[in-house]
């Protein structure tokens, strides 16, 4: 029997908008705390932080991240968090996704994984 590896799922719904995306137990540790282990910063710059349209640099990534732990006066700082976490990596794939159909596809061809909890949430 293969082991399961053990996710959480988050799904971010908007106006005509969705966010589905799997992320590990330090992704869902920053959900309760707003810290993202040295794991997930990592991780968070490597999804979000090339590309040509990203002009911050690292140290200013980096205080993004931090200011996730600090109350801004957003109607709900855990969905703040929650669209900023990376998603985890399975097979070398990230694990996110703009659509319910996606994820559930993947899902469905990947039974090692096992959905511990889920968050619910939204786009602004």
């Amino acid at each position: 029997m293969t082991e399961k590896m053990q996710l959480y799922m988050i799904t971010l719904q908007g106006q005509g908008d969705t966010e589905v995306k799997l992320v590990r137990q330090d992704g869902w540790d920053a959900l309760d705390n707003g810290v993202f282990s040295p794991e997930l910063r990592a991780e968070y710059l490597a999804q979000y932080g090339s590309g040509p349209y990203n002009t911050q640099s690292v140290e200013e990534m980096n205080a993004e991240i931090d200011s996730f732990a600090s109350e801004y006066g957003g109607s709900s700082p855990d969905n703040d968090v929650a669209l900023s976490l990376p998603g985890a990596t399975v097979d070398g794939q990230v694990c996110f996704w703009q659509s319910i159909s996606e994820a559930t596809a993947f899902l469905r061809a990947h039974p090692e994984i096992e959905i511990l909890e889920e968050y619910e949430g939204y786009i602004y």
